[in-house]
């Protein structure tokens, strides 16, 4: 699509800290996946909906983009039915109350099929429905959640927004309303009213959870060239875009050149991610030794072991979270026990004791017991029950060995 601003847009994609974020390398997360197959999705949406071109080979361009747009809507709900489903929903609400012939012509079908076969193909291969636990009362889930970030609230006035979009944000309102009272030719480049609302949407969601702002921002790049499109003076639109881009700028200027302690945490970081990688990486096996460990390590010593962790960072395995809060709070030797014969755990990771005591008593919302397992796996392994026996360390953590009941 010959957009008349594309390089405002490709520029955004690739500097905001967020999409950066969001597509780093090595992150133990469906995020980025997901975000590629959705921004393919609804690029294929906008594609669908201009004019037809004839080529000499007369293949009909709404049905190439139908296709495209129905594998991609596909593969995002398989990869992650929260994000991707709610924002397949609101385009097929939005592009029924504005053209139903659009989204269930003869021109469609193709894509439908495509769609429909994905969906199946998924349920046959995963045997289970997702868990959507957004809207649950679970205390549990509760709880677990205040304790990540990207489910945090967003306020309006946090200056976060700017970081993340550049000042261009603060007069996007302004930019959707000439685009609404223009004369509105459905052209080739016309911007179909799913993507403004789409905007909207995520906006306001990102402001419910933090984990959103990955979509807002990349949906606001999108929109961003058809929003300049009643500017007709391209310097005017550089000049400005270069300006509006400064708090962008200043956020990489501190990424880039942190102060000391930011250095010092970041050095500290790596550091203690290297010794919990090469613990686990002395795990692999061909037999299967399930472990206990805090959740939020559990995916890197998954990966890095090839063994099945008893807790995760998803919602989805927020029982073995639960479990693995009681285990390492458990002043109780018999129920810790209880614990690592029902998850079958063969191996359990001792980290720093007060922060793993501090966010396991979050998510039970328990009192912090004063002999807490996780204190003496942690600082006194002498001490250890006899049913785990020390098997090694390093400056990160401590590995414990499950014996084998007799």
């Amino acid at each position: 699509m010959k957009l008349r601003y594309r390089g405002v847009m490709l520029i955004l994609y690739a500097i905001s800290p967020i999409l950066v974020q969001g597509t780093e390398l090595g992150r133990p997360d469906h995020q980025s996946l997901s975000m590629l197959l959705v921004m393919i999705a609804i690029c294929a949406e906008w594609s669908s909906r201009t004019k037809a071109v004839e080529t000499a080979a007369s293949i009909d361009h709404h049905d190439i983009w139908s296709v495209v747009s129905g594998i991609a809507w596909g593969l995002a709900i398989w990869n992650s039915a929260y994000e991707s489903l709610i924002l397949f929903l609101v385009v097929i609400i939005v592009s029924t109350i504005d053209d139903r012939k659009a989204l269930l012509g003869k021109s469609r079908r193709a894509g439908w099929v495509c769609f429909v076969l994905i969906i199946a193909f998924a349920l046959l291969v995963e045997r289970r429905i997702p868990a959507l636990l957004f809207w649950t009362s679970d205390a549990i889930f509760k709880n677990w959640a205040r304790t990540i970030g990207e489910l945090a609230h967003v306020s309006p006035a946090n200056p976060i927004w700017l970081r993340w979009c550049g000042y261009f944000l603060l007069i996007t309102p302004f930019l959707i309303w000439m685009g609404t009272n223009r004369d509105r030719r459905r052209t080739e480049q016309a911007m179909p009213w799913f993507v403004p609302v789409l905007l909207v949407a995520t906006y306001g969601l990102t402001i419910w959870q933090a984990r959103w702002g990955y979509f807002f921002v990349l949906i606001f790049a999108i929109a961003l060239p058809a929003l300049l499109e009643p500017v007709k003076s391209r310097a005017a639109v550089w000049i400005a875009f270069v300006l509006s881009i400064a708090p962008i700028l200043r956020d990489w200027d501190e990424r880039l050149w942190p102060n000391e302690t930011q250095l010092s945490r970041r050095i500290e970081q790596r550091d203690e991610a290297a010794q919990i990688r090469n613990l686990a990486f002395n795990l692999q096996s061909s037999d299967t030794r399930p472990f206990l460990a805090p959740w939020w390590l559990s995916p890197s010593i998954a990966y890095w072991s090839g063994q099945p962790g008893v807790a995760g960072s998803s919602h989805e395995s927020l029982s073995g979270i639960a479990d693995s809060a009681r285990f390492f709070l458990s002043d109780d030797l018999q129920k810790a026990r209880e614990i690592l014969n029902k998850r079958k755990a063969a191996l359990v990771f001792a980290y720093e004791s007060e922060r793993v005591a501090q966010n396991s008593a979050a998510i039970l919302n328990r009192e912090l017991p004063p002999h807490s397992l996780c204190r003496v796996l942690d600082r006194m392994p002498s001490q250890a029950p006899p049913f785990l026996i020390f098997s090694g360390q390093n400056a990160a953590c401590k590995l414990y060995r499950v014996a084998i009941e007799q």
